[in-house]
């Protein structure tokens, strides 16, 4: 992986600090200091949410706040803000002056490196333009990883998102097999997309096929053993495609349930992606629907 590591997501996450966060006085604050911040930002939800305060909004409030607190130790901020700044008002997005002006100093920062990785990788990507459409096809940002199937000289990995494209979006409406792609900044209705339908695709890697992971390949045994969802829970980030001397290269950025990132490497002559889309039929019967929308050579 060149552009797109598990250094450059990290800082993906590490570009708004202070994206809602607060300034206060710089001070020592007590507990009596920090009740009162909590009743103030309390009584601006409810301004924000234009309801009166009564018991209902209060509860939902300080679940919002607990919330903050419990899952703080996942929090992207920097290990010296814990030092520096109380956690119940971290809770509250409130940062003494001189902490919010650091971070925001350091948002600057890694804004400027995030956009120098991502300039350099739009370049690449403009030098090899005969690799566009095995970009395309192979964009699969969030979807998730079900499991892995190889054998000597062929590998397949099948995929599924659970918010997919309406079928009123093939532009064939006789031949369902021909996919028309929709441009990114055409303007488009939110309802061309269904919600929680499965959208399975499977990509076949093929000719010299190899596939591993930098955990020592144990993801990659563990996607081979399990073919249901009782497996590992990865999901595909980003990807990088490269090819050389007939042979593309694939890596994967993915990460578990627990956040934990891995590399998935593949190398192989031929791809193929299929598209399986489930969907209900007016009586209610489910059908599968195939669609091998494209293959590289």
């Amino acid at each position: 992986m060149k552009y797109f590591t598990k250094e450059w997501y990290h800082l993906m996450q590490r570009l708004d600090y202070t994206l809602c966060a607060k300034r206060i006085p710089d001070k020592d604050y007590s507990d009596s200091d920090i009740e009162e911040l909590y009743e103030k930002e309390l009584l601006e939800y409810c301004e924000e949410n234009e309801q009166d305060l009564d018991d209902e909004l209060r509860k939902e409030f300080r679940e919002l706040y607990e919330e903050n607190l419990k899952w703080m130790k996942y929090s992207n901020l920097p290990e010296w803000v814990f030092d520096e700044v109380d956690s119940r008002l971290i809770a509250l997005e409130l940062y003494p002056e001189s902490v919010f002006d650091k971070l925001h100093e350091e948002e600057v920062r890694n804004e400027e490196r995030f956009n120098a990785i991502m300039k350099a990788a739009e370049e690449e990507d403009k030098a090899h333009p005969e690799l566009e459409d095995v970009r395309e096809m192979l964009a699969n940002h969030d979807a998730t990883i079900m499991n892995i199937v190889a054998d000597e000289d062929r590998i397949a990995l099948t995929i599924t998102d659970l918010y997919g494209l309406d079928e009123d979006i093939f532009e064939d409406k006789e031949n369902p097999d021909t996919f028309e792609d929709i441009d990114e900044d055409d303007d488009f209705d939110d309802e061309l997309f269904v919600e929680e339908e499965e959208i399975r695709k499977k990509l076949v890697f093929s000719g010299n096929a190899k596939i591993s992971s930098d955990d020592g390949d144990k993801l990659v045994s563990a996607l081979m053993k399990e073919a249901s969802s009782e497996g590992p829970v990865i999901t595909w980030l980003y990807e990088e495609v490269s090819k050389q001397d007939g042979t593309y290269f694939v890596d994967i950025l993915a990460c578990d349930n627990d956040f934990e990132l891995y590399y998935i490497k593949i190398e192989c002559e031929h791809i193929t992606v299929i598209r399986e889309s489930s969907h209900t039929t007016s009586g209610g019967n489910c059908i599968l629907h195939q669609e091998n929308f494209c293959r590289n050579e």
